[in-house]
């Protein structure tokens, strides 16, 4: 089970399947809150049309890849969508998503 470690107002957070959480204080809900439009707002950005997120290799064995003339570096572009660590953004939206939701179960502290 991986569990996500968040600082908020001095305190650490963990969201997983913790069973018993403390309520979390309005200013630490609205934290999470940006954090997650923050998310939001980079996935958009990562995932556009005018976007290509790439990786280095060493040498081009497709048609697909980028050569640089002047450096020769050669890049292949990733799916931001599957496969690639940019998909732990996702996993991170959806884990302080759960929690604000799970939250909002709950009265509100201070």
């Amino acid at each position: 089970m991986i569990f996500f470690a968040l600082h908020f107002s001095g305190a650490v957070l963990f969201i997983g399947k913790a069973q018993n959480m403390a309520k979390l204080t309005k200013k630490q809900r609205n934290e999470i809150q940006s954090a997650i439009d923050y998310l939001t707002r980079g996935l958009s950005f990562l995932r556009s049309e005018r976007i290509a997120v790439c990786r280095r290799k060493t040498v081009a064995t497709t048609t697909l890849d980028y050569v640089n003339s002047q450096s020769q570096a050669v890049l292949y572009e990733i799916d931001t969508h599957i496969g690639s660590e940019i998909c732990c953004f996702d996993h991170a939206l959806t884990g302080l998503s759960r929690l604000l939701e799970a939250e909002n179960l709950h009265p509100v502290e201070g």
